[in-house]
């Protein structure tokens, strides 16, 4: 039986909740402040709010009784909440206004009751909550859980909560251990490079630290350290009106108990809503790790089984006793929230073709030992029928880079890649290496040696090094290989490896480990020459899939183009992907006209000479469509029409992919002897007839952690969101990276997250 970590507010869809308005007024009127009223009125009358509307002055109060007038006042704002008087007022489940209001607003009350009623803490998010101590401590950083709360209306069943389970990371001691100007030269030298490697510096991140002052703890980011300034010595400072000689007096004067003196470090951060870096005490910031960043021994921690992730999100509701909601009376039904049979479904894995038309059949039933197969069979058929597809024009050379007195390494991995990739295209494959000092002097030897080709370079850990590699070396397919790693494997080779079953290191554990890290790299030098695998016949009710990306900071747009159809028809697979960047980086809408010049971009680099229009399309956006996009994608479609590309009666759909949702949904499988597990992968739960979620990922392939779902929002009903939902698991089935086990992403998205990936790594280079 398919169960959620959601819990359905009692009675179910029959929901009516008491509300009050509120009257806000205000010397400053936007979407803001009318926030900033609702979190004043939560934290001094206790009683959740949201806003009316756009260009209203009233809020929605979750409240059957009147409250005080509460008067906030800051540099920057003042305002007054006050009752507006009513009575008798309620939002009702099954109308529109009271389906699109109710969950936020009981979200919001939970949120209330946490932060009064529980010792957990929070930081960025109001939605985000850590427990009090850390459940694990190693190597100097501390793991803490964390309980994610959001809510949302599940048609037909009710106003939903979801609380969800994650990791954080700080480290244990403070900034001030690191940044001691008392400590010897070297020590303080190595005690910075840690620093480095735990905020990502390296990376090109500022450093994501944690301001704790002993009432509240807030993020912000690392400036500068100067060793010559303390906290006695830094310029005057102005907070909220009042003007202090140094950091040293504004913390004696609000905050004595911190005890901070005159001589201790000090370290420039910045705020978010600051506009200006400002002085912090050393000591009172600690670094916030991130999971790319988190010690080995750490790295599997923050994987959570799903009998365990239920057992804490069941802690969690036991911790707030019987009143989730507070003051208003409303409770939830007993246990998770299990779907009916019929909002379950499960989209079959595709049948894959590989070379010499070989296809592997969808599994024979729905169960984790045929999925285990399915999987395992997709390496082994690969293995012995080859690639589907392989460019003509393939170089037949893997040139290999690598430091001086790296060369057996680089060139037994380079040796042992090229016999894989024959091996799969039936491509007989030579190696050439270069030795190199330098960065300068690797790129320069390749371009002066021959043609652009596929080149697999050997690099420290920097990703700027990387970065200089492409830039020096456009039109070359490059596959980095970093110098730890290769070292570390080939040791494996040489020396054997620890193996768990025979307690030993042996050479055929170590054997075993190097041959896998060949097979690992053959895959993604495969992808560079342009190398296809295998693929799926059809992307179920589709011929083809779009995907539209923007970068995390909104400087590129990354679109991808799918098309998987019947093999007599022109091109009857392809994917391509392009990345333009952003000419308003400050918004987060797309220009419409510059996006749809961008779509029709794409298809023209695909759809050239005689081929086969499209009869079906569906394009995705990562996250709902922002501002005139749609009108943007619109006017795409209809030149694709205009151009023959589309069908004129084509059926086109849009929808919106949420490769990371606030709701945070997750999924399980209850078995009839109360054994929870993952669901299997392309199982689907319908929650509204315009959202689904999905696990591309589950208990076929999955060995740690829990399925984490794709939310797919479309418009046009049931039926064309099964559609979209349909194309959005066969496409994420397409892992060439690692073929025998599941992809999270369809394969589009995964294009574009690695393409946006690369241009903001590469920022670092341009700023350097």
């Amino acid at each position: 039986m398919i169960e959620t970590n959601l819990r359905i507010v009692s009675p179910g869809p029959g929901l009516v909740v008491p509300v009050r308005r509120a009257i806000v007024q205000s010397s400053v009127y936007s979407n803001d402040s009318m926030e900033k009223a609702c979190s004043f009125l939560q934290r001094k009358r206790g009683v959740a709010a949201k806003p009316k509307g756009e260009g209203s002055n009233e809020l929605v109060v979750l409240s059957a009784e009147p409250f005080e007038t509460a008067r906030l006042e800051d540099e920057n704002l003042v305002l007054t909440v006050s009752d507006a008087g009513d009575s008798d007022l309620a939002l009702n489940l099954a109308d529109d206004d009271g389906f699109r209001r109710i969950p936020g607003l009981l979200e919001r009350a939970l949120l209330a009751r946490v932060a009064n009623g529980t010792n957990l803490w929070r930081l960025d998010s109001p939605r985000k909550w850590l427990e009090s101590t850390p459940f694990q401590t190693q190597d100097g950083v501390c793991a803490y859980r964390r309980f994610e709360i959001s809510s949302l209306a599940i048609a037909g069943v009710g106003a939903a909560i979801s609380v969800d389970m994650s990791t954080a990371f700080l480290t244990s001691e403070s900034l001030a251990s690191f940044y001691d100007s008392s400590l010897p030269r070297d020590v303080l030298k190595e005690k910075l490079r840690v620093f480095e490697r735990l905020t990502s510096r390296q990376k090109g991140q500022k450093g994501t630290l944690v301001n704790d002052n002993g009432v509240t703890q807030t993020v912000c980011y690392f400036e500068k350290w100067d060793r010559d300034r303390t906290c006695g010595t830094t310029p005057e400072i102005r907070i909220n009106g009042k003007t202090y000689p140094s950091l040293y007096h504004y913390y004696l004067t609000n905050y004595p108990r911190l005890n901070i003196g005159r001589e201790d470090a000090t370290v420039m951060v910045s705020f978010k809503g600051i506009d200006k870096p400002v002085w912090v005490a050393a000591k009172l910031l600690r670094i916030r790790v991130m999971n790319d960043s988190v010690p080995d021994s750490l790295s599997s921690v923050d994987k959570i089984s799903p009998a365990d992730r239920c057992r804490m999100i069941q802690g969690f509701w036991a911790s707030i006793s019987e009143t989730p909601f507070g003051a208003t009376g409303l409770s939830l039904i007993p246990g998770f929230w299990q779907p009916r049979r019929d909002q379950v479904f499960t989209v079959t894995m595709p049948a894959i073709e590989f070379g010499k038309s070989r296809i592997l059949s969808t599994p024979p039933r729905a169960s984790q030992v045929d999925y285990k197969t399915y999987f395992r069979q997709r390496g082994e058929c690969l293995d012995k029928s080859g690639c589907y597809h392989v460019p003509p024009a393939t170089p037949r050379v893997i040139h290999f880079a690598y430091a001086n007195g790296g060369a057996t390494a680089a060139k037994q991995l380079a040796d042992d890649v090229a016999q894989c990739l024959q091996k799969w295209t039936a491509i007989p494959f030579s190696t050439s290496g270069v030795a190199y000092n330098s960065i300068t002097d690797a790129t320069a030897r390749l371009r002066g040696s021959t043609t652009p080709g596929t080149v697999l370079v050997v690099l420290d850990e920097q990703p700027a090094s990387y970065y200089e590699c492409a830039f020096q070396l456009q039109g070359w397919r490059l596959k980095r290989v970093t110098t730890g790693s290769l070292r570390r494997h080939h040791k494996y080779l040489t020396d054997g490896a620890w193996d768990r079953r025979e307690r030993k290191i042996t050479a055929q554990k170590g054997a075993q480990k190097w041959e896998q890290y060949v097979t690992m790299n053959a895959y993604d030098v495969l992808q560079q020459m342009d190398g296809i695998p295998f693929r799926v016949p059809s992307l179920g009710k589709y011929e083809g899939v779009v995907a539209i990306d923007v970068g995390h900071d909104r400087r590129y747009i990354a679109i991808s183009l799918l098309i998987a159809r019947d093999a007599d028809k022109g091109p009857s697979f392809r994917i391509v992907t392009d990345v333009h960047p952003k000419t308003d980086p400050k918004q987060d809408t797309i220009n419409p006209v510059i996006l749809a010049d961008m779509i029709v971009q794409l298809f023209s680099k695909v759809f050239r000479g005689k081929f086969d229009a499209l009869s079906s399309l569906v394009v995705l956006r990562d996250g709902d469509f922002i501002g005139q996009e749609r009108q943007g994608v619109a006017t795409a479609l209809m030149r694709l029409k205009e151009k023959k590309i589309l069908e004129t009666d084509s059926i086109t759909t849009l929808g919106a992919l949420h490769k990371t949702s606030m709701k945070n949904i997750r999924l399980w499988d209850r078995g009839p002897n109360g054994m929870i597990m993952n669901p299997l992968e392309g199982t689907v739960v319908y929650l509204t007839p315009n959202m689904s979620v999905a696990t591309t990922t589950g208990a076929g392939t999955l060995t740690q952690g829990t399925a984490e779902p794709l939310m797919v929002t479309c418009e046009g009903g049931p039926e064309s969101l099964a559609g979209v939902t349909e194309a959005v698991v066969i496409a994420a089935q397409l892992n060439w990276s690692s073929p025998t086990v599941a992809q999270r992403l369809p394969v589009a998205f995964k294009r574009t997250d690695d393409e946006l990936q690369i241009r903001a790594a590469q920022e670092i280079r341009r700023i350097a």
